[in-house]
């Protein structure tokens, strides 16, 4: 089955359930490192990972943020295919604070979130915040 996670950094969060992703905004979200290094990352643990690069104009279906940090509206979007699938596009300071994964298995989140030591959204879960693993 194939479900969509928002998957993030949050300094200081515990492993335990938060209740709503209005909890956090993008300026509370660590830093995942730049777009380079994360897709760096993510092909070490999905080396069949293809990226491509699609210039930020071209993509409107991510909202642009104002006053106080948000996607940098001159920022590419990249997507990486090949397995589970990865959308991420660097905020105003140049980091990925956030990422969309698609069609993975719970056994992927896992891994990611292990590894890269993410937290994520279920967001076919009314927006309940996943568990970080560890």
């Amino acid at each position: 089955m194939s479900y969509d996670y928002l998957m993030f950094h949050a300094p200081g969060l515990r492993p335990q359930w938060v209740k709503r992703i209005g909890m956090f905004t993008s300026g509370q979200m660590g830093s995942l490192g730049t777009p380079e290094e994360l897709m760096e990352k993510i092909s070490e643990l999905f080396p069949k990972t293809r990226w491509h690069k699609m210039p930020r104009g071209k993509d409107r279906r991510v909202p642009v943020l104002v006053n106080g940090g948000g996607i940098d509206p001159n920022a590419p979007t990249w997507f990486g295919e090949g397995g589970p699938e990865f959308q991420l596009s660097a905020d105003v300071d140049g980091r990925v604070k956030s990422m969309m994964v698609s069609r993975a298995e719970r056994r992927e989140v896992r891994l990611l979130c292990r590894r890269l030591g993410l937290a994520y959204v279920d967001l076919q879960a009314d927006g309940l915040f996943g568990m970080l693993f560890r």
